[in-house]
């Protein structure tokens, strides 16, 4: 999902005519409408990743912490194996 978030940002306002000016250079653009737009742009490429994770898609490509963390969403983890250990007696029976 590729949006561009300022011109987003500055339509909205647009839309609804609330006297707010945000066209570029403006007080509001520039104190407000970029650093927002800069901030959010940043969370929507993380949503893009996510979302790209979790469709399963690509699945070979990921590694196994991503894989356990997209496990850990639905309460499952692997458990750490261990070698066995103890005492074994073996018998045997003569043809």
């Amino acid at each position: 999902m590729a949006i561009n978030i300022k011109n987003y940002i500055r339509e909205a306002l647009k839309n609804a005519d609330i006297g707010v000016d945000s066209r570029p250079g403006s007080v509001w653009s520039d104190l407000v409408g970029n650093p927002l737009g800069h901030v959010l742009s940043s969370f929507d490429s993380v949503q893009s990743n996510i979302i790209n994770d979790l469709s399963m898609t690509n699945v070979e490509q990921m590694t196994e912490a991503a894989l356990d963390q997209m496990a850990a969403n639905f309460l499952v983890t692997r458990s750490a194996g261990a070698y066995s250990y103890g005492q074994y007696n073996f018998f045997t029976k003569p043809l």
